[in-house]
């Protein structure tokens, strides 16, 4: 078996929609479940490997190898069009992703119970931290949060979620507090990343999670 050897592409989507009734905001978040059926169709066809988290983990740390052809599939947000839409068709091809549920909305628990699938793993997008009022990356209020603020927002999320394989950065934003997911904090104060147990977290800077330790806190790809 030919293994990868460079880094594992993580697929960051957001929203999938009937071309049927295209939504009134259509933006570059979106995809159509036309097109998105054509990438699925290739992926199966081209027998692309769809890893765990703790495969890419210990792929990362070098204790084990991967398929060449080897992707991660994650989807932002929790929005009701990729679970009504994007679901089945991950289902049709038996494919496995990540919804990455914003755990502050008022039907974030339900979402994981209406929509529960063999294919999709339900983790958290914070609580409270999807939105505006920072000075980092994209502006999200993760930067202007302190070490104690993010983990008690991850435990919060956590709990309504019920994920603890991984954890999307809200914005892509990451700072030092909201990162270390396994180096000894200078302070007594657990990280937020260690406290959760989370075995990873995503942001969105392109690239590819690598053989190095600081792709645990790893980047993402848009997949067109």
């Amino acid at each position: 078996m030919e293994t990868m050897q460079g880094g594992v592409p993580i697929l960051m989507y957001h929203y999938v929609y009937d071309p049927a009734n295209p939504p009134a905001d259509l933006n570059g978040n979106f995809i159509a479940s036309t097109a998105f059926e054509q990438q699925l169709s290739y992926l199966k066809e081209n027998d692309f490997y769809f890893p765990s988290y703790p495969e890419v983990k210990a792929f990362i740390e070098g204790k084990h190898s991967l398929p060449a052809k080897s992707v991660v599939l994650t989807f932002d947000d929790g929005e009701m069009g990729f679970l009504n839409v994007g679901v089945p068709l991950l289902e049709k091809y038996q494919v496995p992703a990540t919804s990455f549920v914003i755990a502050s909305d008022a039907d974030a628990a339900q979402k994981a119970i209406d929509h529960r699938s063999p294919y999709v793993a339900f983790e958290s997008h914070s609580f409270g931290m999807h939105k505006p009022g920072g000075n980092v990356g994209h502006g999200g209020i993760i930067s202007a949060m302190g070490r104690d603020e993010i983990a008690a927002d991850l435990k919060h999320a956590q709990e309504i979620v019920g994920g603890t394989q991984a954890f999307a950065y809200p914005f892509g934003d990451v700072t030092d507090d909201a990162a270390r997911p396994y180096e000894t904090p200078a302070s007594s104060a657990p990280s937020p990343r260690k406290t959760r147990g989370h075995t990873w977290a995503t942001t969105s800077p392109p690239s590819r999670a690598c053989a190095s330790p600081e792709s645990i806190r790893s980047i993402r790809l848009s997949p067109w």
